[in-house]
């Protein structure tokens, strides 16, 4: 049960006949996806249009939740999507630095009030509201590239969403990270979910053996109420295995506990898009989740809330490392230091793979181009975002900037590297 609830799941709140009068009258005219069967999750994160996201509440709660826009309060609210109706949700403010009174960051439960209810198969779904982004594009490129390497990650996608008929601004639908999202990308969702709450500029060091201090910075989503010894001993152990091995019996000993080679992988995305607040981050570890894998220790880290990214072209590929235990020991060991350069060149392929009526433009710059071509309007029609138009076309135009230049440097780096220890290029 949350706190913030404010009906209970047993008496779900009363409707008014507006309210869904509201909803029915927008599926009247709301455009179809063309899609074979009834709408999916794939199609709801289909990035290749602006989709249309209709909110339906007590315009007191809308007044509300913006006045009281740092809790976490629930709120009732019906959502229409593509001929999808979902009645009795609940919504809420979310974010940390994205907070916001005019435009909220939201969180939608469907099941906050009738359990078991879904959208399209999810459970919630999150609505990035660019705060932070003033080319609000970075999200869904960042998915994508995560994607294209290989790399699990939520899907997103760009969404106009109306409150009561009013146009509130474009936002990014982002596929949360709970049970749902497990069972799709990693076959499995039995095992232990957290949601790493950044927490004073932590880089790996061992906290000792107070499992206090690391509850306090993962957050467990799943088996909740296990003891804190099962839900918190393996990442104590990952940790004291990280600072404490020696390098004979560190690799084995650290990898008992977590895939290094998969998390350098992940890390190579971050370092490929100079993203500032992340696993190598300025201000510490930031912006992940950490599933341990049922019936075992191991686990695996999953991206979130990436939008602190793009920023400079010649950014080293190992900035970030040096007060990182994790990872600047982990570089100290020749085959996983290869794997992680084999990683980054892996993402300058892929960003750089031309198109084949034009060679020269790569697979990021053309994406970056599609997606600000395709919100454009939607987002000049935003009179609630934080930033002026001029301002989302001067970071759209970095952003091409950036795509077009940063593969042929990280390669430049990559090649340097490789010159000196002696290996091929």
């Amino acid at each position: 049960m949350h706190a913030s609830r404010r009906h209970s799941l047993h008496a779900p709140p009363p409707r008014r006949a507006a309210t869904l009068t509201a909803v029915l009258a927008v599926l009247a005219w709301a455009p179809a996806l063309a899609q074979d069967g009834p709408p999916t999750a794939g199609d709801l994160f289909n990035s290749q249009v602006v989709h249309e996201l209709r909110l339906s509440m007590f315009s007191g709660d809308w007044e509300l939740l913006q006045a009281r826009f740092m809790e976490n309060t629930y709120y009732p609210v019906d959502v229409a999507w593509n001929g999808v109706v979902v009645r009795n949700a609940g919504v809420r403010s979310r974010g940390t630095g994205s907070r916001d009174p005019r435009k909220p960051a939201l969180k939608i439960d469907f099941n906050e009030y009738v359990s078991g209810q879904t959208f399209v198969g999810l459970k919630s779904l999150a609505l990035d509201n660019f705060r932070q982004d003033a080319g609000m594009v970075k999200e869904v490129v960042t998915s994508e590239l995560f994607r294209r390497v290989g790399q699990v990650a939520p899907r997103a996608a760009h969404a106009r969403v109306y409150v009561n008929n009013e146009y509130i601004g474009l936002y990014a639908m982002l596929e949360p990270i709970d049970k749902t999202f497990l069972k799709t990308w990693l076959g499995e969702n039995d095992g232990y979910l957290f949601e790493f709450n950044w927490s004073n500029n932590w880089y790996f060091e061992w906290l000792g053996t107070d499992l206090s201090r690391y509850a306090a910075m993962f957050e467990a989503k799943t088996h909740e109420d296990d003891p804190p010894e099962r839900l918190h001993g393996p990442i104590e152990r990952l940790v004291e295995a990280a600072n404490h091995s020696s390098m004979a019996a560190w690799e084995a000993a650290t990898s008992r506990y977590l895939d290094l080679e998969v998390l350098l992988r992940y890390v190579a995305v971050e370092t490929f898009l100079a993203d500032h607040d992340g696993f190598a981050g300025d201000w510490g570890l930031n912006n992940f989740y950490l599933y341990r894998f049922a019936d075992s220790e191991r686990s695996q880290v999953l991206p979130w809330d990436k939008d602190v990214n793009f920023r400079e072209v010649d950014r080293g590929i190992f900035e970030g490392f040096d007060p990182n235990v994790l990872l600047t020991t982990a570089m100290r060991v020749p085959h996983l230091r290869d794997a992680y350069l084999d990683a980054l060149n892996r993402c300058a392929a892929s960003a750089g793979e031309p198109t084949p009526d034009d060679p020269g433009l790569g697979w990021l710059q053309r994406e970056i181009g599609r997606q600000i071509a395709m919100i454009r309007t939607a987002a000049y029609e935003d009179v609630r975002k934080a930033y002026t138009n001029e301002r989302f076309e001067q970071e759209a135009a970095w952003m091409i900037e950036f795509a077009r230049r940063r593969g042929g440097d990280v390669l430049g780096q990559i090649a340097r590297e490789r010159a000196r220890r002696g290996l091929a290029p």
